[in-house]
């Protein structure tokens, strides 16, 4: 019994060592503005943009244009079979995914400006 439950603890901080770690290398990541390390990276001969996973909670087969009928669905009554984003990540590393959204966006946008400065012409 000893060892199952010493075997579950360790699991657990290992679990929360990752997270945390993950979390860390994010904000690491973030600390310089994201256009300057945009510039920066592009100065240096790196041009890949930043992809940001995509947990989103979803509700499948629900038409899109029904969202504005008079038949409104209450989400917070939908089924939920499988855990959250936020529980299958866990609150810091979902909130820190978060955080590199809007980082990303702004980033990305700075290196199409620098890969494209007129533009990007439309392929036939």
């Amino acid at each position: 019994m000893k060892s199952k439950c010493l075997a579950i603890l360790l699991t657990a901080i290992s679990v929360v060592a990752v997270a945390q770690t993950s979390v860390e290398k994010i904000d690491a990541f973030m600390s310089v503005p994201p256009e300057k390390a945009a510039e920066r990276a592009f100065a240096a001969g790196d041009k890949k943009f930043i992809l940001v996973p995509n947990c989103d909670d979803f509700l499948g087969g629900y038409p899109i244009d029904a969202s504005n009928s008079k038949a409104p669905i209450d989400f917070s009554q939908a089924k939920k079979p499988a855990p959250s984003c936020e529980q299958l990540m866990g609150k810091a590393n979902y909130d820190a995914i978060l955080r590199l959204r809007p980082y990303a966006n702004s980033y990305n946008q700075r290196m199409y400006q620098l890969l494209y400065p007129k533009g990007h012409a439309k392929q036939n």
